[in-house]
């Protein structure tokens, strides 16, 4: 059995300030990450209720990060568009309630520069 997934990927945005110690000045610093993702979802049951499962698809993924202090500021900024991959488990409570454990792996940076990062997903579901 397989299905086709979409969904939104977003971080609401990190703030983090710092001060004292050896700091001279302040530090402040922000980082977002939004984007979204579309894939097509392999389910192999093993049992009525439980399935393993594999997922291949794209995102479109944008992050940004900035850092200012008295001396200065920097920021990077950037876009990626790539192929997504994951695999996890999912178990039905009854005919409709279901959980779902994924761990997805994901392509971050711009066109000069780029990361793989793996996101843990825990999930509960319900079909109508």
């Amino acid at each position: 059995m397989s299905k086709v997934q979409g969904g939104y990927i977003g971080s609401g945005g990190t703030n983090y300030s710092a001060s004292g110690g050896n700091l001279v000045t302040p530090i402040n610093a922000s980082a977002n990450i939004s984007g979204a993702e579309i894939a097509a979802v392999g389910f192999i049951p093993l049992t009525n209720n439980f399935s393993l499962l594999g997922k291949f698809g794209g995102t479109s993924i944008t992050e940004s990060a900035s850092i200012n202090y008295a001396g200065g500021a920097a920021s990077v900024n950037g876009t990626r568009t790539a192929a997504t991959y994951g695999i996890g488990a999912q178990y039905y409570f009854n005919s409709n309630l279901f959980g779902r454990l994924d761990l997805d792996s994901y392509s971050v940076g711009d066109s000069s520069y780029s990361s793989r990062v793996d996101v843990w997903t825990v999930n509960i579901g319900y079909h109508f």
